[in-house]
């Protein structure tokens, strides 16, 4: 390879992706981009082709694509004096392409982004008057409006286009690089429809990571995200119907807790500070537990390690904030249907949200709570051997001697993550919701001792007697 091809590479290699962003940003448009690269790496290979070397390759580089941009910005600007909006009606009223010599193609596409940004209320008699050709006192008429407002509504419409189209919008990251959240519920399944029916979409997830914290119009909404009002309107309308949004003086806010990635990891490192600690303890418990005279012996220890340790940590360590923790909010939230949810978002990260219970995922019900499933008579087990425990005895064998150091312990933890979410949570979402961490510290705790053989999980746990427990009288 020579001296020029060793240049072009790297140049190449090291700005043209840069470039294509900083196009990006100026000219919101993706084909628009790709074009103002190819234009400077066309400049830059022709200069280095007949031997030109620069002395800083970099400055070098971003003076081409400034003067690229330059270039673009003044023919932008040209078009823009020289469009006249009234023109658009006569265009369209007598079927002329859109590549007539009356507006071109490049004003056209500046013409429809704007109207792209136009609210329901203008975009309505906009079309009606340019593209539908109707007088306006015919939408006047059909709106049940007065016709000097109409007046005032296109008037006010024409400036709003013109000025549109002499800036330079910029789309925000959102609308080429969408996030994606996930999602906690707790739900009454009685009561309706959960909520997660209003988050499917990656729409609806972005528009309430943009608006977090951060009152926006939708048109703010619709430039972040790249997305046209007619779209717009309809998803913020959708999310207004589910309570996930409010509304106060045009401006949308997010109206539920989502966790950032950041404060979760923290939370995940705090968590497994303690995990050690509280497994050691947890033993102990159910150590005094099975050696008390009120419990069966006729499940092996070995089975019964599981729901005991998960029946110690559900009395001792709840899932949920203390109750002097101002975060905390309602388990459900009773909506205008009747239904009761209360969503919480979490951004993508890599911890694994996997929760222990009897509503818990993979191992995680199937070991604790094995004995709730409704198809116990497919399961390949000795019912004889199955304990039952009926509510006085539960009350005779959970409180262990280990309970104030368990709830001590928990309690520190809970100091820690409380710290954390009160300097992530904005203020005016505290109280909202009880799903605010990432983390199931009873899923840790049980993690941990399977972990270090404590616990010792059968090979097939659909065939397994391992923790199953018949709860009567409960």
């Amino acid at each position: 390879m020579n001296e020029t091809q060793s240049i072009a590479e790297r140049i190449l290699e090291t700005y043209m992706q840069p470039v294509f962003y900083f196009a990006l940003r100026k000219t919101s448009d993706r084909a628009e981009a790709e074009d103002f690269t190819q234009n400077v790496l066309l400049d830059v290979l022709t200069a280095v082709s007949r031997g030109f070397t620069p002395d800083d390759e970099r400055a070098w580089v971003w003076k081409i694509a400034r003067n690229h941009y330059a270039k673009w910005a003044d023919r932008r600007k040209h078009v823009r004096n020289t469009l006249d909006i009234d023109e658009v009606r006569e265009t369209v009223s007598d079927g002329s392409a859109v590549e007539d010599d009356l507006l071109h193609a490049e004003e056209t596409a500046l013409l429809y982004r704007e109207l792209a940004h136009l609210s329901r209320d203008y975009r309505t008699i906009v079309c009606e008057y340019y593209f539908a050709n109707r007088t306006l006192g015919d939408i006047a008429e059909s709106l049940g409006l007065p016709l000097g407002t109409v007046k005032r509504k296109i008037s006010e419409c024409r400036n709003h286009l013109k000025e549109g189209m002499n800036m330079a919008r910029t789309y925000g990251k959102r609308s080429f690089a969408p996030e994606l959240v996930e999602f906690g519920q707790n739900w009454e399944p009685a009561t309706g429809p959960d909520g997660r029916r209003y988050v499917e979409r990656i729409l609806a997830q972005n528009i309430l990571l943009e608006a977090y914290d951060n009152p926006s119009t939708a048109e703010d909404l619709s430039l972040a995200l790249g997305i046209a009002m007619p779209y717009m309107e309809d998803e913020l309308n959708h999310l207004m119907e589910g309570e996930l949004l409010t509304c106060e003086n045009g401006k949308y806010r997010t109206n539920i807790v989502i966790l950032s990635k950041d404060v979760q990891e923290k939370i995940y490192a705090a968590a497994l500070d303690y995990v050690d600690e509280m497994a050691e303890l947890v033993k102990k418990a159910a150590e005094e537990v099975y050696a008390k005279p009120d419990c069966p012996k006729n499940q092996c220890f070995e089975d019964m390690k599981p729901a005991l340790v998960e029946r110690i940590l559900c009395t001792r360590v709840k899932p949920y904030p203390k109750t002097k923790d101002t975060l905390s909010g309602p388990h459900t939230i009773k909506h205008k249907d009747g239904s009761e949810w209360a969503l919480a978002g979490f951004e993508k990260t890599d911890i694994s949200r996997v929760w222990l219970g009897v509503w818990g995922d993979d191992i995680y019900h199937q070991v604790i709570m094995l004995g709730n499933r409704h198809d116990m008579d497919a399961l390949d087990l000795d019912r004889a051997k199955i304990p039952v425990f009926p509510a006085d005895c539960m009350e005779k064998l959970f409180p262990t001697s280990f309970g104030e150091a368990i709830d001590t312990l928990y309690d520190t933890y809970l100091d820690r993550r409380h710290a954390l979410l009160m300097n992530d949570i904005p203020p005016y979402l505290h109280g909202k919701t009880t799903i605010m961490s990432n983390v199931d510290f009873r899923r840790l705790v049980m993690d941990r001792l399977i972990e270090t053989g404590w616990i010792t999980l059968a090979d097939d746990m659909n065939k397994s007697e391992m923790g199953v427990w018949m709860y009567a009288e409960l």
